[in-house]
């Protein structure tokens, strides 16, 4: 019995310390690659607006606009991505009784 205690014990430490790994983890990627990202976002989305400040015309320009929807859009997309992709990876290391944030 009290080996069965004992391993009960170990598997449960075990199963903490995965979680806390796990989410150590996420802090740190989520830190390390979003960041860039909101930054090129930024840079990119004003430099289009400095543009179409300097030269309002250009908001008439079919490929300007085309590529600032493309720029815009794509990033967007990427964001959305990243955070179905980090919300299944959080659920799925949640365990069943407990629910994930979000």
């Amino acid at each position: 019995m009290g080996v069965f205690v004992l391993a009960l014990a170990v598997a449960g430490a075990a199963l903490l310390f995965t979680f806390a790994a796990v989410a150590i983890l996420f802090k740190i990627l989520v830190r390390l690659i979003l960041l860039p990202l909101l930054l090129v976002t930024f840079v990119i989305k004003y430099g289009f607006e400095t543009a179409l400040a300097v030269a309002p015309g250009l908001s008439s320009n079919a490929g300007f606009s085309a590529a600032y929807l493309l720029l815009s859009g794509g990033f967007t997309g990427i964001f959305i991505g990243k955070y179905c992709r980090y919300l299944a990876a959080s659920r799925r290391a949640t365990p069943s009784g407990m629910q994930p944030a979000g």
